[in-house]
């Protein structure tokens, strides 16, 4: 799911999200947020294999789009696979930061190429 959306940032220089990409991302989340209503995890009331494998695309998500943060069962759920998930720190987290990194240099290289 997520390099559908990364993609035109991260891959093709652009400086924001094609609004239909938008779109449905904005739809993906809600459909976890309403997940998390129901339970603590995306499967159920205990971590599994589904929580690790969504938070790398939920967080990559959330670095792209601004509208991620009024999500707040999803803010939580980030915030207990931080101190839940084994080597999250040592795995996720480095991870995540090189995305946002690439991310934003792309996008400042975009602009600083629009100004010249």
């Amino acid at each position: 799911m997520s390099i559908v959306f990364q993609r035109p940032m991260v891959y093709e220089g652009q400086t924001t999200i094609p609004e239909e990409r938008r779109k449905i991302a904005l739809e993906a989340l809600d459909y976890v947020e309403g997940l998390l209503k129901v339970n603590e995890w995306v499967a159920g009331d205990k971590l599994t294999v589904a929580d690790y494998s969504m938070v790398t695309t939920i967080t990559s998500l959330a670095t792209l789009l601004p509208e991620a943060d009024s999500f707040w069962k999803i803010q939580a759920w980030i915030k207990r696979c931080e101190k839940n998930m084994i080597s999250y720190e040592e795995v996720q987290k480095p991870g995540l930061e090189s995305f946002k990194s690439l991310a934003t240099r792309n996008s400042a290289s975009k602009a600083a190429a629009e100004v010249s």
